[in-house]
């Protein structure tokens, strides 16, 4: 028997670009996932994932280096709760 996984988190780090960079990238592994079939036990299995993106120049101050991760969590769940399957993001300056 095989049952829809909880929620599973990961986190990753892009240095040197621009936040409209790794807003394309998050956008494009979402779609390359929808697109996926997955094989587990000879059944063929599609899924999609929300990914929340957030921004930092590393001009501004930080409360912590936490609460980056914090602000991307947040705009994951946003994600979730717009129908999944989307990715959210900081406004773009």
């Amino acid at each position: 028997m095989f049952s829809p996984a909880t929620a599973a988190k990961s986190f990753f780090l892009l240095r040197g670009g621009p936040l409209e960079a790794a807003i394309q990238l998050a956008d494009r592994v979402r779609a390359a996932v929808e697109e996926h079939v997955f094989n587990y036990e000879s059944i063929e299995l599609k899924i999609t994932i929300s990914i929340g993106v957030r921004g930092w120049s590393g001009e501004e101050e930080l409360d912590s280096p936490e609460s980056l991760v914090e602000i991307a969590d947040k705009h994951l769940y946003a994600a979730k709760e717009a129908g999944r399957n989307s990715v959210k993001h900081d406004l773009i300056p």
